[in-house]
């Protein structure tokens, strides 16, 4: 397995004219695990759900031209919905730390005051970097998980 990439990524936030960007990245993009039904597989469907999560707080990882993770925040009063995808050929390389960490840093910015995701009670590896990160179980039922991180 690859070792973390460090001086290569860069880690920014999104805006609307990238959507093409994060468009070539999904198209490819493979789900470890179940992830609740998202990305969507759909081109169209997936195109909407990225012009929806463009309303939030997004951030990617770019290594060179390409974006290899997207790390999206919806807020809602003091709370963010989080969600983050990495591309299957740069997972367990720090991607998600570190736009985790630009994105907990910008929704303390914000005002927010915590950040919670919603994951497949079955997903190991999500499971375990959330709790590694800094998150806590919130409530597990019905094959899904809510993970809780105050901000």
């Amino acid at each position: 397995m690859p070792g973390a990439i460090v001086g290569e990524l860069l880690v920014r936030q999104v805006t609307p004219e990238e959507l093409p960007l994060l468009e070539a990245m999904y198209g490819s993009f493979e789900p470890k695990e179940v992830a609740l039904g998202l990305p969507p597989h759909d081109p169209e469907r997936r195109r909407e759900w990225l012009k929806a999560l463009l309303e939030g707080i997004n951030f990617v990882g770019v290594i060179g031209p390409a974006v290899v993770g997207h790390l999206a925040i919806m807020p809602a009063g003091q709370a963010g919905e989080l969600a983050c995808f990495v591309h299957q050929d740069y997972r367990r390389r720090g991607v998600a730390t570190a736009m985790g960490n630009a994105a907990v840093a910008e929704a303390r910015r914000r005002g927010l005051t915590w950040l919670w995701v919603l994951i497949s009670s079955d997903n190991s590896t999500a499971r375990s970097a959330l709790l590694n990160y800094g998150f806590h179980t919130a409530w597990e039922s019905q094959g899904e998980m809510k993970m809780t991180f105050a901000l």
